[in-house]
C-alpha cells in the first residue's frame, strides 16, 4: 500500500511510525480485503503503534463498530479503490445500502462524498 497522507506539514506513508509516535498516536488501519496488499500486515507488525482491520468493501456496519472499539477519533481515507469494485462486487450492508440508495449519480464522487459526510455527522469515538 503506498498511500500518503501529510503530517507535520511533510508527507508520509501511512506507516511512518514516527508520524504517529511523535504526535502520540496509534494508528488503527482498516485495509479493503479486496484491495488491500497483505504486505499492510507485515509493515505493521514491525509498529506496536499500528493495528490492521481486514474488511470487505461493503462493511460499513463493521468498520463503525472497529472504529469505536479502537478509540477512533480521527479518520483519513488513503489508497484506491477501483470503480469496477465499487458499483459491480460490493455487498453492501444495510446501512451502506441505504447510503447508496440516496446517492443521485453512482460514481465514485458521489459515493466518497457521501461517506465524507456520513462521518463528518458523527463522533468517531
Amino acid at each position: 500500500m503506498k498511500a500518503r497522507f501529510n503530517c507535520r506539514q511533510r508527507t508520509v506513508s501511512v506507516f511512518d511510525s514516527g508520524c504517529g509516535a511523535a504526535q502520540g498516536l496509534a494508528v488503527a488501519v482498516a485495509a479493503i480485503r479486496e484491495e488491500t496488499d497483505v504486505e499492510i500486515d507485515e509493515r505493521a507488525a514491525a509498529d506496536h503503534h499500528i493495528t490492521v482491520h481486514w474488511l470487505s468493501l461493503g462493511e460499513l456496519s463493521r468498520l463503525i463498530e472497529t472504529f469505536h472499539k479502537e478509540g477512533v477519533q480521527k479518520a483519513v481515507m488513503a489508497g484506491q479503490v477501483k470503480h469496477k469494485q465499487i458499483f459491480s462486487s460490493i455487498r453492501p450492508d444495510w446501512r451502506l445500502a441505504k447510503l447508496l440508495l440516496n446517492l443521485r449519480t453512482r460514481n465514485t464522487d458521489m459515493l466518497l462524498g457521501a461517506v465524507a459526510k456520513f462521518w463528518a455527522t458523527r463522533e468517531l469515538s
